[in-house]
């Protein structure tokens, strides 16, 4: 039997993910946003300028904000799916990432309805809701 450092809170992270129905869609859902909200805020990349769809989020806030709005949204969504028990954090930051993702996905419809971001961006926002509506009765 390997000794691994630290045992108990990797245990605790398995349970969590084995044992909740939402734990793998939020781990997911929060390593996404952690991910694009640090690729937003990369300064030598123009990430805004890239498509027209990020029009509507560009003329409310810069991209180093929206990056940091993301990374706090993932980075809680993370620490109170996986690593708290506090199921008020966890809905909290499941219904705040529900509303960001529904936001973004219509940003992208306004700005430019051909694209598929604007679908894949509220079907997202469709499963933070569904997490937020799961972890209600979900220790």
């Amino acid at each position: 039997m390997m000794n691994i450092p630290q045992a108990g809170r990797w245990q605790q992270l398995a349970c969590i993910l084995v044992r909740s129905d939402y734990g793998p869609v939020a781990l997911t859902i929060s390593l996404l946003m952690v991910s694009m909200g640090a690729w937003a805020m990369n300064p030598y990349l123009d990430t805004f300028g890239a498509s027209a769809s990020f029009k509507v989020m560009a003329k409310i806030a810069p991209e180093f904000v929206w990056g940091a709005i993301v990374v706090f949204l993932g980075a809680g969504l993370f620490f109170y799916t996986c690593l708290s028990h506090n199921r008020f954090g966890r809905r909290v930051f499941a219904l705040l990432c529900s509303a960001f993702w529904v936001f973004f996905g219509i940003g992208f419809i306004l700005a430019n309805a051909g694209a598929w971001g604007g679908i894949i961006n509220l079907n997202i926002g469709l499963a933070c809701a569904w997490v937020y509506w799961r972890a209600k009765g979900q220790r």
